[in-house]
């Protein structure tokens, strides 16, 4: 558990429930003045079906509300864990995030229980005492963003997940150009962080499919 100093009295208050040491499952909390959100709720990519075995982070209390959890992207190891948590806590997400998350749930003749409500990139939205701006980025699920998020004057930036190798990658370079100031904690995602190798971007993948008809 880390805590986030405030000199006004505030302090928030931020969980890895899971992923810290290992690539997918997330679930993070953001706890401030008796309000808490969660930044994406999935299982970890080798847990087995979900329906059978209780997937929900020991250190999750379940017992009392969330003001919202916010899904970064339709991946499950990003909100696969959905369906364990309660009805009544709201899910935010963008809106083609909610048409794949419920279709790929379908498709295992599960559902979405949870009520949501659709965020836009760039466009700010409040709950309880968080401010959240979703930032759209590249990477392989379609509507994935980076989450900025502030409460009692802190500032907190979750990548989510994100590449430079897509057909968005401009939207990557302009984070690093020009990345939000006065972030006090960055949560980063790091699946290939101690990989040296480049990866072909999509272009390339499809250039070379439509010339030699091989991957």
């Amino acid at each position: 558990m880390t805590s986030v100093a405030n000199s006004d009295g505030g302090t928030p208050v931020l969980t890895i429930h899971r992923s810290a040491d290992q690539i997918g499952g997330n679930c993070i909390e953001i706890a401030c003045a008796g309000h808490r959100i969660l930044l994406d709720a999935g299982n970890p990519l080798d847990a087995p079906d979900g329906r059978t075995v209780n997937l929900v982070p020991q250190t999750l209390d379940t017992t009392r509300p969330v003001d919202g959890i916010i899904v970064s992207h339709p991946h499950q190891d990003h909100y696969g864990l959905l369906r364990q948590l309660p009805k009544d806590w709201p899910v935010w997400c963008g809106a083609s995030t909610e048409d794949l998350m419920r279709l790929t749930l379908s498709l295992r003749g599960d559902s979405l229980h949870q009520p949501c409500s659709h965020y836009r990139s760039c466009v700010p939205f409040v709950i309880g005492p968080f401010t959240i701006k979703p930032i759209l980025t590249d990477h392989s699920a379609f509507d994935a963003h980076t989450l900025l998020i502030e409460v009692t004057g802190k500032r907190i930036l979750y990548t989510g997940d994100f590449r430079r190798s897509g057909r968005k990658a401009g939207l990557v370079d302009r984070m690093i150009q020009l990345p939000p100031r006065d972030v006090d904690v960055l949560l980063l995602e790091g699946t290939t962080l101690d990989r040296a190798e480049s990866f072909p971007t999509e272009d390339d993948l499809e250039k070379r499919c439509c010339t030699t008809g091989a991957w």
